[in-house]
């Protein structure tokens, strides 16, 4: 991304996400297609919550739905995108309906997980 350095000429910011076994081969590349004279590098980690998908009833059909869970609390709703988007055109509502009623129903399972004998 653009930025501005010293006595404001202009620079361009470049972030590089790559394997850690593949730093040198990453930094030939670097400076041999830039005209860089250095670079910081990080160790950066990512956090994964655990994900599922599932299937809710909508009045639109049955659209897939994942589910974020940390420590068995649910964390996300994300119904897919794909699927709300070919059934608001198929039913000619808008996609935030359909989104709408994926979360509610993503909610309602949720909601019946937690009730004792829920599954």
């Amino acid at each position: 991304y653009p930025i501005q350095m010293k006595k404001s000429r202009p620079a361009v910011t470049l972030k590089v996400l790559a394997p850690p076994a593949r730093e040198e081969e990453i930094k030939e590349v670097v400076f041999a297609e830039t005209k860089t004279l250095g670079m910081r590098i990080s160790e950066v980690f990512k956090e994964y919550v655990d994900r599922e998908i599932i299937e809710v009833d909508t009045p639109f059909g049955r659209l897939r739905v994942k589910l974020a869970r940390r420590d068995e609390h649910p964390a996300n709703i994300a119904p897919e995108y794909e699927d709300c988007r070919r059934a608001a055109v198929e039913h000619g509502v808008p996609l935030k309906e359909v989104y709408a009623a994926a979360e509610e129903a993503a909610r309602a399972f949720l909601a019946s997980e937690e009730k004792p004998g829920g599954d």
